[in-house]
Protein backbone atom coordinates (compact mmCIF):
# COMPACT_ATOMS: atom_id res chain seq x y z
CA UNK A 1 0.00 0.00 0.00
CA UNK A 2 1.34 3.44 -0.89
CA UNK A 3 0.92 6.75 0.92
CA UNK A 4 -2.27 8.66 0.09
CA UNK A 5 -2.63 12.41 0.62
CA UNK A 6 -6.15 13.62 1.43
CA UNK A 7 -5.29 17.30 1.96
CA UNK A 8 -2.35 19.66 2.38
CA UNK A 9 -1.96 23.06 3.99
CA UNK A 10 0.89 25.53 4.30
CA UNK A 11 1.77 26.25 7.93
CA UNK A 12 4.60 28.72 7.25
CA UNK A 13 6.25 30.19 4.16
CA UNK A 14 9.17 32.55 3.53
CA UNK A 15 11.92 33.04 0.90
CA UNK A 16 13.94 30.05 2.18
CA UNK A 17 11.45 27.36 3.17
CA UNK A 18 7.86 26.24 3.38
CA UNK A 19 6.46 24.20 6.27
CA UNK A 20 3.52 22.00 5.24
CA UNK A 21 1.11 19.65 6.98
CA UNK A 22 -0.67 16.90 5.07
CA UNK A 23 -3.54 14.67 6.16
CA UNK A 24 -2.44 11.23 4.92
CA UNK A 25 -3.03 7.49 5.01
CA UNK A 26 0.28 5.71 5.60
CA UNK A 27 1.31 2.38 4.00
CA UNK A 28 0.09 0.54 7.12
CA UNK A 29 -3.42 1.95 6.67
CA UNK A 30 -3.37 4.49 9.50
CA UNK A 31 -4.48 8.08 8.99
CA UNK A 32 -2.52 10.94 10.52
CA UNK A 33 -1.00 14.37 9.99
CA UNK A 34 2.46 14.48 8.37
CA UNK A 35 4.45 17.69 8.79
CA UNK A 36 7.52 18.44 6.70
CA UNK A 37 9.82 21.23 5.56
CA UNK A 38 10.43 22.04 1.91
CA UNK A 39 13.69 23.98 1.41
CA UNK A 40 13.64 26.34 -1.57
CA UNK A 41 17.44 26.35 -1.89
CA UNK A 42 20.25 23.90 -1.23
CA UNK A 43 20.08 22.36 2.26
CA UNK A 44 22.66 20.56 4.39
CA UNK A 45 22.28 17.05 5.80
CA UNK A 46 24.24 15.35 8.59
CA UNK A 47 25.26 11.70 8.37
CA UNK A 48 26.13 10.20 11.79
CA UNK A 49 28.94 7.66 12.07
CA UNK A 50 29.55 5.15 14.86
CA UNK A 51 32.96 4.49 16.48
CA UNK A 52 33.94 2.26 13.53
CA UNK A 53 32.93 4.96 11.02
CA UNK A 54 29.86 3.02 9.90
CA UNK A 55 26.41 4.47 9.39
CA UNK A 56 23.11 2.63 9.73
CA UNK A 57 20.38 3.20 7.19
CA UNK A 58 16.70 2.34 7.51
CA UNK A 59 14.56 1.40 4.53
CA UNK A 60 11.05 2.77 4.66
CA UNK A 61 8.32 4.27 2.55
CA UNK A 62 9.25 7.96 2.39
CA UNK A 63 6.15 10.12 2.10
CA UNK A 64 7.89 13.28 0.91
CA UNK A 65 9.77 11.40 -1.85
CA UNK A 66 6.80 9.28 -2.85
CA UNK A 67 8.94 6.14 -2.85
CA UNK A 68 10.65 3.49 -0.73
CA UNK A 69 14.28 4.23 0.03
Amino acid sequence: MAWKRYSSRTIYDNDWMTVLEDHVRNPGGGENQYGYVHFKNIAVAILPLDDDEHTWLVGQSRYTLGEYS
